[in-house]
């Protein structure tokens, strides 16, 4: 079964935590997606992303106007303590991690 949530970060609602993750028998069995997203021209722009694509739990940390990503592991022992500490750590550093996308920027005068 897949469940799903967004959230807004902040009192602003440009900052967001978008999470889905599917379960079986009550355990959870895949984080599709727990990913920080802050709104940039009018769009849902990622900037810290977990998920458990390419086998393995990670992060996916973003850089402003480029196409890639950098890619970090992350253990965790069990799928729950992934997907906890996932949300943890972006509801409590999604500010520090929007300052350093946004100091990535050289243009942030459009922003």
């Amino acid at each position: 079964m897949e469940k799903q949530f967004i959230d807004f970060l902040g009192s602003s609602r440009i900052d967001r935590i978008r999470c889905a993750f599917e379960t079986r028998k009550g355990q959870v069995a895949r984080i599709v997606v727990v990913q920080y997203e802050t709104l940039l021209h009018g769009k849902w722009t990622p900037v810290v992303r977990y998920d458990t694509a390419h086998g393995f739990f990670h992060r996916d940390v973003y850089i402003i106007g480029e196409k890639g990503h950098l890619k970090e592991f992350v253990f965790r022992a069990t799928l729950e303590k992934a997907l906890t500490y996932a949300i943890h750590d972006i509801r409590h550093n999604w500010q520090r991690y929007k300052f350093a996308f946004l100091e990535m920027d050289d243009d942030k005068e459009k922003i």
